[in-house]
């Protein structure tokens, strides 16, 4: 898929437009930069996602992304929130940064297990860590936005390496972290 959809009365929609629970089970291949609309509900990609191009969340509903992606580039949070995995062992964006295009959107990680994010997340909006598992987001390649907020629902939520995850938050953020 390529490109940001065709124009109806409530906007450019996307290249693939998912609501009412609809999923997407197998493989889907960017072949260019690629806008997926989660339209006013929640919408599933349970495949692998692949291509050197950045994926753009738009619209209001939740996109959840099941898979391992770590073959596609950037991601782009236009509107709405985008869902990492659901407290299960699988669920990672692209290998590429995460940037939020608006202030109001959510990041959620949801995984029972351990993963490290080394990439970068850039803009101001929210990161809610969900699932008992650990989310590690490695200092050494991450450029957190000053302005985020951040949650932790579940598990933990570990900024530098430390299990002291709460101090090393609240030590470097202007952000508000809850539990």
């Amino acid at each position: 898929i390529a490109g940001n959809g065709w124009a109806e009365t409530a906007g450019t929609l996307g290249a693939i437009r998912l609501q009412n629970n609809a999923r997407i089970g197998g493989a889907v291949t960017l072949d260019g930069n690629a806008r997926i609309a989660a339209y006013n509900s929640t919408g599933y990609i349970d495949g692998p996602i692949g291509g050197n191009y950045q994926l753009e969340k738009d619209f209001s509903g939740t996109l959840y992304l099941l898979n391992d992606n770590n073959t596609y580039g950037a991601t782009l949070i236009s509107a709405g929130n985008l869902q990492i995995g659901t407290n299960g062992t699988s669920g990672m964006p692209g290998r590429g940064a995460i940037t939020f295009g608006n202030t109001t959107s959510l990041l959620i990680f949801s995984r029972s297990d351990a993963v490290t994010w080394t990439n970068q997340i850039l803009g101001g909006a929210f990161l809610n860590k969900q699932g008992t598992g650990t989310l590690k987001l490695d200092p050494a390649g991450n450029q957190l936005g000053r302005t985020l907020r951040v949650d932790v629902d579940q598990g933990t939520l570990d900024l530098n390496g430390s299990t002291n995850t709460i101090q090393a938050i609240m030590g470097d953020w202007l952000g508000v972290v809850t539990n």
